[in-house]
């Protein structure tokens, strides 16, 4: 059975396509700044511990702060590319993230699925799962933006417009040449 990914031509059904990746850029980056601020100071108040809860992507895991942190910072610098991307429209930028953006979600989902099989997560919490759900949903949601501005026109190079009005050619008449010599 096939089946075929959605194509977006509107962010949110509101905004244009390349806006609403930019705002949801801005979104993920300043979120992604938050967090990481927020693990630092934990991680300071935290150190004798060692091991914190954390969250990525919606699921929630135990970890060392600096495991966090790495991987926000990761968040941090991919979000920039994707700024940039999109407000230059460079479509290899784009592509980085997009790769960069099914990497991390297929990852995350993969490793939320293993440590639910091996019983690591004893309880299920139906807010987590809501919240699993939510984060999944968005970053899903701002890869489909993506790959509908990936597959825009404009962006596949040698594409090649034919302008047919320039090619019309009038060939005058002989008695038309002639009637104008005598005026």
């Amino acid at each position: 059975m096939r089946v075929e990914i959605p194509y977006c031509t509107r962010c949110c059904f509101i905004l244009p396509l390349r806006l609403g990746i930019i705002i949801l850029g801005y979104i993920n980056l300043l979120f992604s700044i938050l967090v990481v601020s927020i693990e630092k100071w934990l991680g300071m108040r935290v150190s004798s511990i060692g091991i914190t809860l954390s969250m990525y992507k919606g699921f929630n895991f135990d970890a060392t702060p600096w495991l966090t942190i790495f991987l926000y910072i990761l968040e941090i610098i991919f979000n920039i590319v994707l700024i940039i991307g999109a407000h230059l429209k460079r479509i290899r930028l784009i592509r980085v993230y997009y790769y960069y953006g099914v990497t991390t979600i297929l990852a995350t989902f993969v490793s939320y699925l293993y440590m639910r099989l091996q019983n690591v997560i004893d309880t299920v919490v139906i807010s987590e799962i809501c919240l699993a759900f939510i984060g999944m949903a968005v970053h899903v949601y701002l890869l489909a933006l993506i790959r509908s501005e990936m597959n825009k026109r404009r962006y596949h190079c040698g594409g090649s417009y034919v302008n047919y009005i320039t090619e019309v050619t009038f060939d005058p008449p002989a008695a038309w040449n002639e009637s104008r010599t005598s005026v």
